[in-house]
């Protein structure tokens, strides 16, 4: 016989768990629905399947369609209209089943007394068990944003009374008016300890997320065949379960994914647990923080400092190798001590936790009891580092938040980088120049064809409400490698010392989206270049290249952010920030160049300059007697950046005139006034070098001549058709003939 789990919460456990701290980490409220227990465990009581027949219908234990619970419900005490809910009631589509013998449940005892008490209802997807899907594995920490809410009777004039969940799901404030968000089956009512059974596993079908998102399976490929409650706990006042679905290939033969376990982590926490004296903030100009998603009037997310006393808010790091340990701990610190400088006192505590420590499997990244993270050793995902927040959506105060790190193929990825770089430069050494090219052309492919744009999905509950799939948001794809740089490495730095400063950087940067802050492409234009730790731009949440990104730190821009999220002071600076949304869009005439994730130094212009000179030596192998082996696509990535910022220049405009360090330049022109013209001498004067025809002449043979001379031929006539689509006019053609540009590219090639 199969075991049915009642657990019985007493009231006086509720506030004995208010006083919990994150170090109270056990498993003596853990349950799950293949663990056989009878016995009285702590705040439990838990008692066999056959147990709980024998007492169904009874005197005090009463099955919750009979009248004598309904009418029971209607006459107690513990209810009354603020506990009732008497709006429209929609179908949830969840049955509300009998005690079954031969099925394996969780039941929750809820005390009737904590009906129409706050509380939060959210879930977070914690486990996939695919582990080479990367699409698969981004859905990971996927969130449905928390529900504001009320646990309320429905249907009591019917025998089926339910447990609901009446909330807010968009533009809530505290008096917006509140409908049921989830149902939740009444199986029982124990009469004598005054609590209702709700069966957690019976919501299982209810919050089958494939079946949300892609019913029939076209958009994944899989379909849903179970769905099922699987554990069961409770600490810090929050009730959590775990909802497993099962999913396998719609067509195996002609798509054959392996079956898939998903597990969303939900859970009902009191709203106690939030500091009733946080105080909200709205967003200011100057800095950028992550702000509410539902809130009629948003406000920025960030912690509350005061919940944590002087202890910090506490972390656990789960499954770091001891090599980085103190790599991630120095990331910890660096926060800490920049934190002592604005507000005096640390902001962090943090623990690495042993494989064997028992807790390792107890704390579960996403969890929201907890604030984890995690080097994964399980999913491959198209992100380097994910590092969300899960907040009170009226107010902004952070109740948990985590970090994922894709720790194993980053690894790979930069030792391989490094790998092939020196092998290159002892090619090189020997003089084998055209083989060294050929390394290096050959893992840039690799490395192309490896790193995998996010899929999109899209996942509702009850047709409504939207879940949050963060690592398919840009303000949250911290990628594996933003841009190749064509793979040049950093010039004396060995591997330990560069991935330490990359860990570092990484880490920082996660947990400052952790603190609150938004990306900010704006960092590099306080860079000094200087080409010590902390030189290459004012913010750590800046994207910066691989060239650049291992010197990268907490900056004058965090430090000022931190300030306003944290202390309610006004930036001193309005322009040292901008983020995603304003990054330079060629049909927005607003948006600055300057805006970009793409640029790096204090002088972006130089950067995209030096992109294309690097580009025409690859394409050209200058200097050298053999034909090139890089071809215009092998550099598509990289030229494409400095295509887009060198037109981003061009297409400057009184509304987006303000540069920061372009004017004082020598040669350049001294307002945005010349500045086209500029931009197109400038672009012609390194696509018709007249130098150019000198390393073509310099080839061995004539076949290495034709392929160099189709290379620069096939870069011109990109550049000039990508200026022209964005209607500028270069003003010659793929021979650097003066013309007419509006003559067809073919002609111009005859």
């Amino acid at each position: 016989m199969k075991i049915q789990l009642l657990a019985a919460f007493a009231l006086l456990s509720l506030a004995a768990c208010a006083k919990s701290t994150n170090s109270n980490v056990n498993d003596q409220n853990l349950r799950t629905n293949s663990r056989p227990i009878d016995s009285q465990v702590s705040d439990l009581r838990v008692i066999r399947n056959d147990q709980l027949l024998a007492k169904v219908d009874g005197e005090t234990i009463l099955s919750a369609s009979s009248g004598e619970a309904s009418q029971f419900l209607k006459t107690s005490s513990l209810v009354d209209e603020r506990t009732i809910y008497s709006g429209k009631f929609p179908n949830f589509g969840v049955l509300i089943p009998t005690v079954d013998a031969a099925k394996d449940t969780l039941i929750l005892g809820l005390p009737i007394g904590s009906l129409g008490e706050e509380r939060v209802l959210g879930g977070v997807i914690t486990a996939v068990s695919n582990q080479e899907n990367q699409d698969l594995g981004n859905l990971k920490l996927t969130d449905f944003p928390m529900v504001h809410g009320k646990l309320m009777l429905a249907a009591l004039n019917t025998n089926t009374p339910v447990l609901i969940l009446v909330g807010c799901s968009t533009d809530c404030q505290e008096s917006t008016p509140r409908s049921p968000q989830i149902a939740f089956p009444i199986t029982a009512v124990d009469t004598k300890n005054n609590l209702l059974m709700i069966d957690i596993s019976a919501v299982g079908s209810e919050l089958d997320l494939i079946s949300m998102e892609d019913p029939d399976g076209s958009g994944t490929g899989l379909k849903s065949t179970s769905t099922v409650a699987k554990t069961f706990d409770f600490s810090l006042q929050t009730i959590i379960f775990d909802v497993e679905s099962t999913l396998t290939a719609v067509n195996p033969k002609e798509n054959p994914i392996p079956d898939t376990k998903l597990t969303v982590r939900w859970y009902l926490k009191s709203a106690a647990a939030f500091d009733p004296a946080f105080e909200s903030r709205s967003a200011t100009d100057g800095v950028g923080f992550f702000m509410t998603d539902t809130a009629a009037a948003p406000k920025i997310k960030r912690w509350s400092l005061a919940r944590f006393g002087d202890a910090g808010i506490k972390y656990y790091l789960k499954h770091i190798p001891k090599e980085w340990q103190p790599t991630f701990a120095s990331a910890f610190d660096e926060w800490n001590d920049s934190f002592t400088k604005v507000e005096g006192r640390k902001i962090f505590d943090y623990e690495f936790l042993s494989e064997e420590d028992p807790r390792n499997n107890l704390i579960i990244t996403g969890d929201i009891r907890y604030n984890v993270v995690e080097w994964d050793l399980i999913n491959k995902a198209t992100y380097g580092g994910l590092g969300p927040s899960f907040s009170n959506e009226y107010t902004g105060e952070n109740l948990s938040t985590n970090v994922l790190i894709q720790g194993p193929t980053v690894m790979k990825l930069y030792t391989d980088w490094y790998r092939v770089g020196a092998d290159a430069k002892a090619l090189q050494a020997q003089g084998k120049v055209e083989e060294a090219d050929q390394l290096l052309l050959d893992y840039s492919r690799r490395v192309d064809a490896s790193l995998k744009t996010a899929s999109k999905h899209s996942f509702t509950l009850n047709k409504t409400r939207g879940f949050r799939i963060h690592a398919e948001k840009p303000e949250l794809q911290d990628s594996l490698a933003q841009r190749n740089d064509f793979d040049e490495l950093p010039p004396n730095i060995d591997f330990k010392t560069y991935m330490t400063g990359y860990f570092h950087d990484m880490l920082t940067h996660e947990l400052g989206h952790n603190l609150g802050l938004r990306h900010n492409f704006r960092g590099n234009m306080g860079a000094t270049d200087a080409g010590g730790k902390g030189t290459t731009s004012r913010s750590v949440m800046e994207y910066l290249g691989r060239r650049y990104r291992y010197l990268d730190g907490v900056g004058e821009y965090d430090l000022m952010a931190i300030k306003y999220g944290y202390g309610n002071v006004k930036p001193d600076h309005l322009d040292w920030f901008c983020t995603d949304e304003n990054a330079w869009n060629p049909k927005d005439p607003t948006t600055s160049p300057e805006c970009t994730a793409d640029d790096a130094t204090h002088d972006p212009y130089r950067f995209f300059e030096f992109r294309l000179a690097t580009a025409m030596d690859y394409l050209t192998a200058r200097g050298q007697s053999y034909a090139p082996v890089w071809k215009l696509d092998d550099m598509a990535r990289e030229l494409g950046v400095a295509t887009k910022g060198l037109i981003s220049y061009a297409s400057i405009s009184e509304k987006n005139g303000t540069l920061t360090n372009f004017f004082d330049q020598p040669g350049r022109p001294s307002d945005i006034k010349g500045m086209k013209a500029y931009v197109i001498s400038s672009v012609k004067q390194q696509l018709c070098d007249p130098n150019l025809d000198l390393v073509i002449a310099g080839k061995f043979d004539l076949a290495a001549q034709q392929l160099t001379a189709s290379n620069l031929l096939a870069l011109r006539e990109k550049m000039i058709a990508s200026f022209q689509k964005a209607g500028i006019d270069l003003g010659f053609d793929i021979h650097c003939k003066d013309q007419v540009p509006s003559l067809p590219m073919a002609a111009l090639s005859k």
